[in-house]
C-alpha cells in the first residue's frame, strides 16, 4: 500500500552523516585552508605604479613598493605564498630576452625587498620562462633551420639557468620554470647547486597544457606570442596536447628525475583528472594552478548573477584539493581566505541585516536603505559578525581582538573603536532611531539585532 514502509530493512543510509553541518565536517574528506593558497602578483618597473587588469577584474600589476602592502595583505589573510611574475615594456624586449636575467629587473628587486621585509614569514616563489622578456613573445629563444623558424630548446636553457641564478642570488625559496623546455629542471638545478644554491627549490610546470584559458595572463603579463618573423603563432611545439594524459605522466617522471622538489598541473579545473592520475604516482607535493581563464569565467558568470560567487570559489579550490593539489595557485587566493570562501556559509548565513540596511557576508557590502553601497574592511566584517553571533551579549574587547586579529603580526593601525564607530554610522546614521551596536565602557560592545535606545 502506498505510504507503508517497505518490509525490508534499509540498511545502508549515508544520508545519516550529512544530516547536520557538524556531522558533515567530522567526516569531510578534504580540508582547504589558506595555507593551501598560493597569489599570483605581477610585478613592474617603477614606483608608484599600479595597472589594473581589464580582462582579470579585481587584479592589478604592482611595481614594488605598492607590492609589499598586498603581501601584507596576504600575509594577514594567512596566504603565506606569493608567486611573482615579471612585466616589462615592449620596448625592454628583444629577441635573446637579454633582460630575463637583469638583477635590477622587477621580480629580483621585489624579491630582494619582500624578504627584506619580511624575512621568512613568506613563502617566495618566481617564474622562470622567457615568453615575458623576448619581442617575439615564445618561452625559448628562435632558430631557422630546414623546417623553418622554431624555438630553440637547448640553447634556452642556459638563458633559464641564469634568470634562475638572479632570482636564488635575490632570495627566492622557490624557482618555477613554466617553459616546457626538454631538459630544464635538470640544467636549472645543476646550475643553482654548482652557484652554491642547492636550498632552493624548484616548483616545475611538469604538466602544462597549451591552453584556451591562458587569455588573460597574457594581457598581464604582455607575453603572447607575436606570430612575427615567420615565428610561429602559438606555443603547441612545446606546451601539450590537451588531449593526452598518459604524456602527463611522462613529463612529470621526467622533471622528477630531473631534481624537481614540486610539481605542477596547468591549467587547474579542465585537468582535474590529470591532477587525480598524478597524485599517486609521485611523493612529491604537487600544486595546481587556477589560471587567468578560470578566475575570468567565474568573475563573469558572478557578475551576470549566474552563481553565487564565494560557492562557486570554493567549490572549485576544493575540487582542485580533492583530486590532489597541495598548493593552489589562484588569483582567488586573498579574497577566499580574507571573506571566509574556504569555509563556506550555510545559505541562510550570507546575509545580515542590520535594522534597514542589509549585510552581504561573501563581499563584504552593505546595502542602505537609500540603496547606496558601502564596502566593509575585513576587521570590521570580522566584528560585526563575531557581535551578531553573540547577539544580546557583552563582547569584550579581548574577544574581538582573540577572533578578529588573531595571532596577526601585522595589526591594523586603526582602533576597535574606530572599526566599531564606522559600523555605528552606517548602521545608525540617524540619532533619533533604535541603535544596534551599543558600548559598555571599559568592558566591550553589544549587539541588539531588534534595535533599542542607546543608554
Amino acid at each position: 500500500m502506498i505510504g507503508e514502509l517497505p518490509e525490508y530493512g534499509i540498511t545502508h543510509r549515508p544520508r545519516r552523516l550529512r544530516t547536520t553541518a557538524a556531522l558533515r565536517q567530522v567526516v569531510s574528506e578534504t580540508s582547504l585552508e589558506a595555507r593551501h593558497l598560493a597569489m599570483p602578483f605581477f610585478v613592474v618597473p617603477g614606483r608608484g605604479e599600479e595597472q589594473a587588469v581589464t580582462s582579470l577584474p579585481g587584479v592589478s600589476r604592482y611595481s614594488v613598493d605598492l607590492l609589499l602592502p598586498q603581501l601584507e595583505r596576504a600575509l594577514r589573510a594567512g596566504v603565506r605564498t606569493a608567486v611573482l611574475f615579471g612585466v616589462i615594456d615592449a620596448g625592454g624586449k628583444d629577441a635573446q630576452a637579454s633582460r630575463a636575467g637583469d638583477a635590477e629587473g622587477p621580480v629580483a628587486q621585489a624579491l630582494r625587498a619582500a624578504r627584506a621585509a619580511f624575512g621568512n614569514d613568506i613563502v617566495l616563489i618566481s617564474d622562470v620562462c622567457l615568453c615575458a622578456y623576448t619581442d617575439h613573445g615564445h618561452c625559448g629563444l628562435l632558430h631557422e633551420g630546414p623546417h623553418g623558424v622554431r624555438v630553440d630548446n637547448d640553447r634556452s636553457l642556459e638563458r633559464l639557468a641564469q634568470m634562475a641564478l638572479v632570482h636564488a642570488e635575490a632570495g627566492v625559496d622557490l624557482v618555477s620554470p613554466s617553459d616546457m623546455m626538454d631538459g630544464r629542471v635538470g640544467y636549472i638545478r645543476r646550475a643553482l647547486d654548482r652557484a652554491g644554491h642547492s636550498e632552493v627549490g624548484v616548483l616545475s610546470y611538469a604538466v602544462k597544457y597549451s591552453s584556451a584559458f591562458y587569455g588573460p595572463f597574457r594581457e598581464a603579463a604582455g607575453s603572447a606570442p607575436q606570430g612575427s618573423a615567420g615565428a610561429p603563432s602559438d606555443r603547441r611545439s612545446y606546451q601539450m596536447d590537451p588531449g593526452n594524459a598518459r604524456e602527463a605522466l611522462r613529463e612529470a617522471a621526467l622533471d622528477e628525475a630531473e631534481g624537481a622538489d614540486m610539481l605542477m598541473v596547468k591549467p587547474g579545473l579542465p585537468y582535474l583528472d590529470i591532477l587525480a592520475r598524478l597524485r599517486p604516482a609521485t611523493a612529491l607535493p604537487l600544486a595546481a594552478y587556477q589560471v587567468s581563464g578560470e578566475y575570468a569565467m567565474l568573475k563573469a558568470a558572478a557578475a551576470a548573477g549566474a552563481i553565487d560567487e564565494a560557492q562557486a570559489v570554493h567549490e572549485s579550490l576544493l575540487s582542485l584539493r580533492r583530486a590532489g593539489a597541495d598548493l593552489i595557485l589562484s588569483y582567488y587566493a586573498l579574497d577566499a581566505a580574507e571573506k571566509g570562501w574556504l569555509q563556506p556559509l550555510p545559505q541562510a548565513e550570507t546575509h545580515l541585516v542590520v535594522g534597514r540596511a542589509r549585510v552581504d557576508l561573501r563581499t563584504w557590502t552593505v546595502e542602505l536603505e537609500n540603496g547606496r553601497r558601502e564596502q566593509l574592511s575585513d576587521r570590521e566584517l570580522g566584528i560585526l559578525r563575531l557581535l551578531a553571533r553573540r547577539a544580546n551579549e557583552v563582547v569584550s574587547r579581548d574577544d574581538i581582538l582573540d577572533e578578529v586579529w588573531g595571532d596577526d603580526p601585522f595589526p591594523s593601525s586603526r582602533t576597535i573603536d574606530e572599526h566599531v564607530v564606522r559600523l555605528r554610522r552606517l548602521f545608525e546614521p540617524d540619532p533619533n532611531r533604535p541603535a544596534y551596536i551599543h558600548t559598555a565602557p571599559g568592558v566591550g560592545y553589544r549587539f541588539t539585532p531588534a534595535g533599542e535606545e542607546d543608554k
